[in-house]
């Protein structure tokens, strides 16, 4: 008879691959803990001083439909154009965050009427 040979089984070593990953993660947990906390006399900067009005030259379009530019508020975009007589070259214009795209499509269509030349869009960069 032919003694058959054993096959020696080969274990994968995935128990200490473990244990190594979790005695890392014990090890920066603990790093974590043990690190330095910020001093109590921490302060967060503060932007409320900030002027976060908008420039002179850009025509503000409020939600209700009011026109403001140069800090000066006018009833419409006409009223703004007829008193500011610079705008019909070129007018920067800053809608509301909630106005609505087709008050602002009907804002702008009054500009060209009013004879605005070029029309710049100031949007918030995200």
């Amino acid at each position: 008879m032919i003694a058959s040979r054993r096959r020696k089984v080969e274990r994968e070593p995935t128990i200490a691959l473990i244990n190594i990953v979790f005695l890392i993660l014990i090890f920066f947990m603990v790093a974590g803990t043990l690190s330095e906390m910020p001093r109590e006399a921490f302060e967060f900067v503060s932007s409320g001083e900030m002027d976060s009005s908008a420039p002179g030259d850009i025509l503000v379009i409020a939600r209700d439909g009011c026109v403001s530019f140069g800090g000066r508020s006018y009833a419409g975009i006409e009223d703004a154009i007829a008193a500011h007589p610079e705008l019909r070259g070129e007018a920067r214009i800053l809608p509301a965050r909630d106005l609505p795209g087709a008050e602002l499509l009907a804002a702008m269509r009054d500009l060209r009427e009013a004879g605005v030349a070029r029309i710049l869009l100031v949007a918030e960069r995200e």
